[in-house]
């Protein structure tokens, strides 16, 4: 009897071991996923191949010591072959992104304005690309951020091909590692842009300067043709 009651306690001891496993197991489970951050990520060298000599700890410590800034740039969606549209780009460590989105519209650039948080560097690189535009960069590319003022990059982009284009905007840091000696770059900020370009301006251009040549050889031989059309038939 004291054997078969033993048993019976160590199965009880067993069936309630396993009730309290299968209770932390579900309490656990129904724990809310953690919440994500909305502040932009810090890039972060240790998963990128480093050149030869670069001091990878150093880099690092400067990525950790990054700010954050803000920037807002105008969008042309639609434009028209052969015609120039000016493209803005303000970055600021100070104002938010709807102060630079105001200022930008205050402006009265062509598009709508887009913004961003994006982490900064004491020097930045902006770049505007794309297949098919002829793009002009109207100020310097790499550019020292100012605490204070803003920092802005223009470009004049004409698009060459009809049809849907796409442009490339992107803004990278300039770290000055192993004492300055080796420059290191690494993109923060990266958008395509798609843009549908239109005839108008060619089409419009072309009968502007060939209007003369227009009315000659189409205009007046085909109303001619119509007023023959229109006229009775004389009975023989």
């Amino acid at each position: 009897m004291k054997t078969r009651a033993a048993t019976l306690s160590a199965r009880r001891v067993v069936a309630l071991a396993s009730s309290a496993a299968c209770v932390l197991a579900l309490s656990h489970c129904a724990q809310a996923p953690p919440q994500r951050s909305s502040a932009p990520i810090r890039p972060s060298v240790a998963h990128r191949a480093m050149p030869a000599g670069v001091n990878v700890a150093a880099l690092d410590r400067i990525l950790g010591g990054w700010t954050t800034g803000s920037i807002a740039f105008n969008v042309v969606s639609t434009m028209r072959l052969d015609e120039t549209y000016p493209i803005h780009l303000l970055l600021s460590p100070r104002k938010s992104v709807q102060e630079l989105q105001q200022e930008l519209q205050a402006a009265a650039h062509e598009g709508i304005v887009q913004g961003a948080q994006i982490s900064i560097a004491p020097e930045m690189e902006a770049r505007l690309t794309g297949q098919g535009f002829e793009i002009t960069a109207v100020t310097p590319e790499r550019q020292t951020v100012s605490a204070e003022t803003n920092t802005d990059w223009q470009w004049d982009v004409t698009p060459k091909n009809a049809g849907t284009g796409v442009l490339h905007l992107t803004l990278s840091a300039i770290l000055a590692v192993n004492d300055g000696s080796l420059p290191h770059v690494i993109q923060t900020f990266d958008r395509q842009i798609t843009v549908q370009v239109t005839w108008g301006q060619r089409l419009s251009g072309f009968v502007s300067s060939n209007w003369q040549w227009l009315w000659a050889v189409i205009v007046v031989p085909v109303g001619g043709w119509l007023w023959s059309k229109r006229r009775p038939a004389r009975k023989a």
